[in-house]
């Protein structure tokens, strides 16, 4: 069973060379405690046991030549950070972070690729730095024979904060700012924290679980799937009125993921346990924009990072990439 989990595209940086060589990377997670690395094509050039529990989460973190890398978290407590040497076509860890105390559910890095953050079964939202502070580093004691023995070693890192609040699992996570987070939960609530401040600054209440929140620099309006089958559009930051601006109802079951688009404020698309990936324009929030069938169980994640392929993945164990353009 190797059932998709989650999903992250990776982009080249700017280089035309680099561009015309990595082409796009697809990264995924899944169930049988692997990660796989895709070409646009469905071919899996890479992929190996990256945890000893199945793999929740998946983000790229730097995609340059020869070596690009990239973060995991599992249901065994940990995110680890990889390199990933497109010549040799090996990885190496070269981090773990430890602290949290049930599964490791989601991950988001800040734009500047300096902080992680994470969420878990444990109900809290962890901060990570992703640089070499020696503040919260440390070297588990048969690293350290390693690293007196050959001169190398896997740094082990601790949260540099921990922000408690949720009652249930937080089940996603995305940074709306540099210092601001937004968590969505079971616990029937969205929050958006202050990092600097180390504190709640609102909430968002629902009815049902929280199953995905999407965030959209574009607009600063958030978008969530939840367990009542509906997509909900949020203005957080809406001083009138209701902070729920549309209610998308067109799913007939759990709403598992959603994912903006990172070039219209109009555009986001929605997976679901009724195996169907939609795609929505908020103008015109009655029916959806496109439905992308494919799948044939449950959609588990979904993502739009590139504006010319949509991803999915599901417990049929399939990767189905949409070129956008032929939509």
């Amino acid at each position: 069973m190797v059932q998709i989990i989650f999903l992250s595209i990776g982009l080249p940086t700017d280089s035309t060379f680099l561009d015309s060589l990595f082409r796009f990377r697809f990264l995924s997670g899944c169930y049988d405690n692997s990660v796989h690395i895709w070409t646009k094509d469905g071919t899996s050039v890479f992929n190996f046991a990256a945890h000893t529990g199945p793999v929740k989460a998946v983000r790229w973190l730097t995609v340059d030549y020869p070596t690009c890398s990239f973060v995991t978290a599992s249901h065994d407590q940990t995110i680890v950070v990889w390199e990933w040497n497109i010549e040799s076509n090996a990885t190496e860890c070269v981090g773990i972070c430890r602290g949290h105390e049930r599964s490791v559910d989601c991950i988001a890095i800040d734009e500047h690729h300096k902080w992680l953050a994470s969420g878990s079964h444990d109900n809290m939202l962890k901060i990570w730095s992703l640089t070499n502070d020696e503040n919260h580093i440390e070297i588990a004691e048969t690293q350290r024979k390693r690293l007196k023995s050959d001169g190398r070693g896997v740094a082990t890192k601790t949260p540099i904060g921990t922000l408690a609040g949720h009652q249930e699992a937080i089940t996603a996570v995305q940074w709306t700012g540099w210092n601001e987070l937004c968590t969505a939960s079971s616990d029937h609530t969205i929050r958006l924290w202050d990092v600097e401040l180390g504190g709640m600054k609102s909430q968002l209440a629902g009815t049902k679980n929280f199953l995905d929140v999407s965030y959209s620099p574009l607009n600063n309006l958030l978008v969530s799937g939840s367990g009542d089958r509906h997509v909900r559009l949020w203005d957080p930051r809406s001083k009138e009125g209701s902070l729920i601006k549309t209610v998308f109802t067109s799913h007939t079951n759990w709403v598992s993921c959603v994912r903006w688009s990172t070039t219209s404020e109009y555009h986001f698309i929605s997976g679901s346990y009724d195996k169907m990936l939609k795609e929505w324009d908020i103008r015109s929030p009655k029916v959806p924009y496109f439905n992308l069938t494919g799948h044939k169980d449950n959609i588990l994640c979904c993502d739009w990072t590139c504006p010319n392929f949509i991803l999915s993945g599901g417990a049929d164990n399939r990767l189905e990439v949409y070129d956008y353009e032929t939509l």
